[in-house]
């Protein structure tokens, strides 16, 4: 149930990180990073990428490894095809937060995004802890190393490992040379990750010869990863995601495999069906009987907490609760499209995003760190927003409702100020 007046709570907001950072803490772990299409990528095959997060391994710049101090959440370990930096480095390790929301404490965290806020983002962190690496801006995909969860919906495929395959793992990749030797087909992002894991679970992850005509995908490993964990119910298998941020950016798309996406794509599905239908029920076949694999279904089913989705009853009484509240309020339809064509991206004195308008030179605050230290109408009106889009959303695009109702708990804080 939807309560209106109680004072927001950072706890219950950050409850899918803390579900995810309690393990990071607690013990070893060691995730696959399913991460959806976007851009270029998404329009001709629908792949995704693949990253892998380590909960106890750490690093001071980027390229070397070591063991996390106390209060650390471990690195998420990224090759692409070009990573922009001076040196041609095959991976980069990225500390958990800045990866995920371009920022490096949680109540920074972006309450709303567009493509200038998110390139904000990624340029400070480049400033502040990339110039070594990276003194000038680039075209590279060190870009995709910030914010990434801005960007696109992630999934965590997650084990517990051990103190001394962490060691292992480290003393192999500080010694191995760190130079990039990238294949489209058969040494990718998605191949990078699988030895990654196959390095603390030999045979965890395998590629989809027949669905994937020989190259990898990270739908693949994902199966191949999550099905070994399920017969070692020791290693406490469970998946987390990590929602794609409220805003203005075009959604991202499920992560597919090649067979699946020349089924679900018309670009593919029709020319097929055209010049050669058999090999249209070839395809089907193959993935019907051998490549199936529902990420978010998955999620669902190892998220190790039910209630975090919430009930049909739950998400009916906040779509009656929140009528009542546009019965009463501006139009916020369009409210993220007016931010991101009137707004101006900046960072306060804390270091925390803030937006003004153009016309009228008033601010409004982006994070839960400032966002009441700004014009409370526009704060009020960007949290109607995210309500609305977030009710408005495909049951797969929502975000889990203990976020909605934290949120939501949020919007009634300012309300309750604004009296």
């Amino acid at each position: 149930m939807l309560i209106t007046s109680q004072p927001f709570s950072h706890r219950l907001f950050f409850i899918t990180i803390i579900l995810f950072s309690v393990s990071v803490t607690a013990r070893a772990d060691v995730s696959f990073f399913l991460l959806e299409a976007v851009g270029f990528a998404a329009q001709w095959n629908s792949a995704g990428h693949a990253s892998v997060h380590l909960s106890n391994v750490c690093t001071d710049n980027y390229t070397q490894l070591r063991p996390c101090r106390t209060g650390e959440r471990g690195v998420v370990i990224s090759s692409f095809r070009n990573l922009g930096a001076e040196e041609n480095y095959e991976w980069m390790a990225m500390p958990l937060l800045p990866f995920l929301y371009g920022v490096e404490d949680e109540r920074d965290i972006p309450l709303y995004v567009n493509e200038a806020i998110l390139t904000a983002l990624r340029e400070r962190y480049r400033r502040q802890r990339l110039a070594d690496l990276i003194p000038v801006a680039n075209d590279g995909y060190w870009q995709h190393l910030i914010g990434a969860a801005l960007r696109r919906d992630i999934y965590a495929f997650t084990v517990t490992t051990s103190a001394e395959q962490d060691a292992t793992f480290i003393a192999a990749f500080n010694h191995a040379p760190n130079v990039n030797r990238f294949r489209q087909f058969s040494n990718n992002c998605t191949d990078f990750a699988a030895r990654v894991l196959n390095q603390y679970y030999p045979h965890s992850a395998r590629r989809d010869w027949l669905n994937d005509f020989g190259t990898t995908t990270p739908q693949a490993i994902a199966k191949s990863f999550s099905k070994f964990a399920k017969k070692h119910p020791e290693l406490q298998f469970r998946i987390t995601r990590f929602s794609q941020a409220h805003g203005t950016l075009k959604r991202s798309q499920d992560a597919r495999k090649l067979t699946q996406e020349a089924l679900r794509s018309p670009k593919y599905l029709a020319p097929l069906l055209l010049w050669q239908p058999h090999l249209a029920v070839g395809f089907a076949g193959s993935y019907w009987l051998f490549g199936r694999f529902n990420p978010d279904r998955e999620y669902r089913q190892h998220a190790g907490e039910t209630k975090l989705f919430g009930t049909k009853q739950d998400w009916k009484e906040a779509n009656t609760a929140f009528a009542q509240l546009l019965a009463q309020a501006d139009e916020v339809q369009f409210f993220f499209r007016e931010l991101e064509q009137n707004g101006e991206p900046s960072f306060d004195a804390a270091g925390a995003l803030q937006l003004q308008l153009k016309a009228t030179g008033q601010m409004v605050g982006l994070t839960r760190s400032n966002l009441r230290s700004h014009n409370h109408q526009l704060a009020y009106k960007l949290l109607l927003a995210k309500i609305a889009a977030e009710l408005q959303a495909k049951e797969k695009n929502r975000d889990s409702f203990a976020t909605f109702q934290a949120n939501w708990d949020l919007l009634a804080s300012v309300q309750y100020r604004e009296r």
